[in-house]
């Protein structure tokens, strides 16, 4: 499993948008940090380090989360936002980042 900036544990919600979308301020079933209960296939969990729409700390604490159960986590934070790190995986910008070849190796390492 390979997650790009992933929205996995960001609550309370203040935003009415979300707070509707997502059936209340405080819903921890909505979060996909709280569906974590075991051991989970290997992951490559990649953030922007100046992602300002999905807080770092969403990678870090499912990263965490996964890590208690013992499964094998791998983290990389890059320089750039939340739209560099999609944006890096189009040709003509690939340079912005090196995550189009961390997942070639994180696929092929598994």
């Amino acid at each position: 499993m390979i997650g790009l900036s992933g929205p996995y544990d960001f609550l309370p919600m203040s935003d009415p948008v979300y707070v509707d979308m997502f059936h209340g301020t405080n819903n921890l079933q909505s979060m996909p940090l709280n569906h974590v209960e075991g051991p989970r296939p290997p992951m490559l969990l990649a953030s922007g380090a100046s992602d300002t729409t999905v807080d770092q700390g969403n990678t870090d604490r499912m990263a965490a989360r996964l890590q208690s159960f013992g499964s094998e986590v791998k983290v990389i934070k890059y320089a750039t936002g939340h739209i560099g790190i999609i944006l890096s995986l189009v040709p003509g910008f690939r340079k912005l980042t090196s995550l189009r070849q961390d997942m070639i190796d994180f696929i092929r390492s598994h």
